[in-house]
């Protein structure tokens, strides 16, 4: 307490104190509001039924909400749905480029495996990928995370 207090007075603005004054002022439901073009983007916007049906019903059956566009959606409040359309177009055309990788959140432990061990091993299908993170994920390792090594290909040949 004696902190906030200190900080206070000496005119520091404590980070918490602005998110929780951003939350309380922001009471835009996403679930049950009309969407349209203009509507702008809060800090807590949901992706849930209401707004992927606005994205559907704009950009049309092609729509799919992955985690590069939510992701783009909630570091842009203050633009409009508009510009998200526009944001998820210009995703969706970078797919088409065969140099673009997409960035592999760090916490997706599994995509990062599967992706090394067939970067490392071109010709290896997806199905014994997966063979070998289903088996090599048994074995625990001292940091908690499964990192592929060139000996994992060994899984594939004892358990098939």
């Amino acid at each position: 307490m004696r902190v906030k207090v200190a900080n206070a007075l000496a005119g520091k603005i404590m980070q918490e104190n602005i998110m929780q004054n951003n939350k309380a002022n922001n009471k835009f439901n996403w679930s049950k509001e009309k969407l349209t073009l203009q509507t702008e983007i809060k800090d807590n916007i949901s992706f849930g039924p209401n707004v992927r049906g606005f994205f559907k019903k704009n950009i049309g059956s092609k729509f799919v909400c992955n985690t590069h566009f939510m992701s783009w959606v909630k570091s842009n409040v203050g633009m409009n749905l508009a510009d998200a359309i526009k944001a998820w177009q210009n995703l969706e055309q970078r797919k088409n480029d065969d140099n673009f990788r997409s960035e592999i959140a760090p916490c997706n432990n599994y995509l990062q495996y599967l992706r090394d061990l067939r970067d490392a091993n071109p010709n290896i299908s997806l199905q014994d990928a997966k063979l070998c993170w289903k088996n090599k994920k048994l074995y625990p390792t001292h940091y908690g995370m499964v990192v592929y090594e060139p000996s994992d290909l060994e899984f594939m040949t004892n358990n098939k």
